[in-house]
């Protein structure tokens, strides 16, 4: 809900009062556009166009040269809070830091110093951007594991068989549930043994088991 002037309404009544799409007003707001501008804005006819650079290529070469590291720093800014399946979904942090060399290159081309800092409109643009890309390489990974639920027949054919879908579920898990089914499916050990190694009843490790198969279930 967005409240402006007094008035609460969703994203949708907004943009049907102002003739604006949801994902416009969506857009500028996490862009760091204030509501009333986000909303009383009308839309950019010239979205989707490529803009003229501003910068000659040379200039744009030394901004992205220079400005490597602050990619790397907004990067882990941006990742802090996010979901570890679905930093796993999309690569890893190095497929990540790839996936904003295009940014940067983008920003570079546009950058008006008059205007502020460099980094500004590059966290801007990151942290719109990254986001977008973590939730789509973990829907792409769900639909895949949706496919092939997660049971003993599968996980006692991993790592040689199991998908890739089924070891990124796996890599979700925390340290103990991650270690009793490595144990179990993976080294062909019994609850009774796990649980004698571990210091824990064999009963304990059934529910660790358990959840951790839940768990999985539920991701997908």
């Amino acid at each position: 809900m967005i409240t402006l002037d007094g008035e609460t309404l969703s994203v949708n009544e907004w943009a049907r009062r102002r003739g604006v799409s949801p994902r416009t007003i969506t857009r500028r707001l996490r862009g760091g556009m204030t509501v009333r501008d986000a909303i009383h804005l009308p839309p950019d006819k010239n979205r989707g166009k490529r803009k003229p650079d501003r910068n000659p290529p040379e200039e744009v070469e030394r901004l992205c040269r220079e400005n490597l590291r602050a990619v790397v720093y907004l990067l882990r800014r941006v990742l802090q809070n996010a979901p570890r399946s679905a930093i796993l979904a999309a690569g890893g942090h190095e497929e990540l830091f790839s996936a904003c060399l295009p940014i940067l290159w983008r920003v570079a081309r546009l950058y008006d110093p008059a205007r502020g800092k460099f980094t500004t409109p590059l966290g801007f643009a990151i942290a719109r951007r990254v986001p977008e890309i973590l939730r789509l390489a973990q829907t792409g990974a769900r639909k895949a594991f949706e496919r092939r639920s997660v049971t003993d027949d599968v996980l006692y054919t991993y790592p040689a068989k199991a998908s890739a879908d089924v070891r990124l579920y796996l890599e979700a898990l925390d340290a103990r549930e991650r270690d009793v089914v490595e144990r179990h499916y993976f080294g062909g050990e019994t609850l009774r043994e796990i649980a004698a190694n571990m210091g824990v009843t064999g009963e304990r490790v059934g529910q660790i088991r358990f959840a951790a198969l839940s768990k999985m279930r539920k991701m997908a």
